[in-house]
């Protein structure tokens, strides 16, 4: 049985992160649960992404709640991104390039 898997983000998956996660979990586009709404703590997160019957998140927000999530046994994913050139970027914040390197499974922040 496939995993069901929840992008918490407000952000759209980039090509490399959908590469990974097809690659982790053999999951297309069409099978990854996107949450974009925002939330009020890490409780009304775990909330939701156990309504939806989820196995893994995919987490992209404040360290407190990813702080909070790990203390209630939930242990998401996060991207790891580097600083790249704006000519090599995924996408730029602030003026800044990034480039996804990997999803990382969190225990403790």
């Amino acid at each position: 049985m496939a995993k069901k898997v929840l992008w918490l983000s407000q952000h759209q998956l980039t090509p490399r992160q959908l590469a990974a996660i097809k690659k982790k979990w053999g999951l297309n586009p069409d099978e990854i649960g996107h949450d974009i709404d925002p939330f009020l703590n890490a409780r009304e997160v775990a909330r939701r992404f156990q309504e939806g019957g989820y196995d893994e998140l995919i987490f992209v927000g404040p360290e407190s709640v990813l702080r909070h999530l790990c203390e209630q046994g939930l242990y998401p994913y996060v991207a790891v991104v580097e600083e790249v050139p704006r000519a090599q970027a995924e996408w730029r914040v602030h003026g800044q390039g990034y480039r996804f390197v990997a999803f990382e499974k969190v225990r403790r922040v």
